[in-house]
């Protein structure tokens, strides 16, 4: 893993990367950090350093034969521009694709979402985000064109939304054989390690490249930058929130991560380009493998399951809830026991949504890998208190 802009990130082999048959031509660029950190602007930034080149066919417009690709811009500083054999891949044509959950999450949605005590409503809508990403690879790599694609999620509303934000980056139709390497870069906050482990799983199905850039900034920043929008703007007790539960990334516990940037974004400039081809280069050279039976990504799956801490926290409540209304006894009416155990699964869901929104902070030193397996352990006595004083005004 890089951290800033002055190491190399070659693995394997460091010759030129040339587009074969074989080879991987698209990569998926995961952005993480708090709202405000410059996520958007580095897309944006990465956008416009790609101006046409119209000595290509058009990958992908209503109008077969209009011409709009992409090509790599290096007009840099001399001082931040890399050696040419760093960034080899930006001589051949290379397109850019951004995809920003803001455009394809309504504002009042997702605010609805985050204050609803029903995490299924906002996981699920995740998922469907990755098969529309999915949908798009798979045509990235074959001859077919998104708008004859079937719909690959339930949702109208979102795969409308999608299918006009591929439109309007000149990107609803492909041309498989003659297709170039394409980066689409996933714009999100990003902040548990399972959101992005999702993307890390797309890619290695199709075997196809992986890497992230996390904008490190801290919440002050944040928070000044966010009071200056104009639209989307978070409230304060969110990035606090979100900052305490950040998931860097970190390649030493979790291999999958080995193709990561984190930059420190005090500005945002076109010094940080020659990181990204960089970071694109040896992610594309060195693809996840999809084997026959994944036994490490199994593991690794089970473990970042077991490190949410809204997962441990929930399983714990489960088990605390059970536990009481069975302590009820039978001199207790049945109709009261139901009035009770209701008010237990009230009380639950009302916990879960303070620990997401982040009403209920728990300290940082506080491990929650397989914490609702350990009675003994400190997140669990940590659940467990917060329960009992509630549940002792019953």
């Amino acid at each position: 893993m890089l951290k800033g802009d002055n190491s190399t990130m070659y693995k394997g082999d460091n010759s030129p990367m040339s587009i074969r048959d074989n080879s991987p031509r698209v990569c998926i660029l995961v952005l993480s950090g708090l709202p405000g950190c410059g996520k958007s602007s580095l897309a944006r930034l990465l956008k416009a350093s790609s101006v046409p080149d119209t000595s290509h066919p058009c990958p992908n417009t209503h109008q077969e034969d209009t011409p709009s690709p992409w090509q790599p811009h290096t007009n840099l500083h001399p001082s931040t521009q890399p050696p040419e054999r760093e960034v080899t891949h930006d001589q051949q044509s290379t397109r850019i694709f951004h995809v920003s959950y803001d455009e394809l999450i309504p504002e009042d949605l997702e605010v609805q979402m985050i204050q609803s005590d029903v995490d299924s409503e906002w996981k699920s809508l995740r998922e469907k985000i990755v098969n529309c990403v999915e949908c798009l690879v798979e045509c990235l790599l074959s001859s077919n064109r998104l708008r004859d694609q079937e719909k690959p999620v339930d949702d109208e509303a979102l795969w409308s939304r999608f299918s006009q934000v591929v439109q309007t980056q000149d990107c609803s139709d492909f041309r498989g054989e003659n297709s170039r390497p394409c980066v689409l870069v996933i714009d999100d906050n990003m902040y548990y390690r399972s959101m992005r482990h999702k993307y890390f799983q797309l890619a290695r199905k199709y075997e196809q490249g992986f890497c992230q850039i996390h904008l490190q900034c801290n919440k002050e920043l944040a928070m000044t930058r966010n009071s200056t929008r104009t639209e989307r703007r978070v409230p304060n007790d969110v990035i606090i929130t979100m900052a305490t539960k950040m998931e860097m990334p970190n390649p030493q516990e979790c291999p999958w991560e080995q193709h990561s940037v984190i930059l420190d974004t005090s500005t945002i400039n076109q010094s940080l380009l020659h990181v990204f081809h960089q970071l694109v280069q040896s992610a594309m050279l060195d693809p996840p493998r999809l084997v026959l039976e994944d036994v490490e990504g199994k593991e690794e799956s089970r473990h970042i399951c077991s490190a949410n801490q809204l997962h441990q926290a929930d399983q714990i409540l489960r088990r605390l809830v059970s536990s009481r209304i069975k302590c009820t006894g039978t001199d207790v009416s049945q109709q009261e026991r139901s009035r009770f155990a209701k008010f237990c699964s009230t009380l639950k869901s009302q916990i879960l949504r303070e620990l997401r929104t982040g009403s209920i902070l728990v300290p940082t030193d506080i491990s929650t890998v397989d914490a609702s397996k350990m009675e003994d352990c400190r997140f669990y006595k940590y659940i467990e208190a917060t329960f009992i004083a509630r549940i002792n005004g019953y």
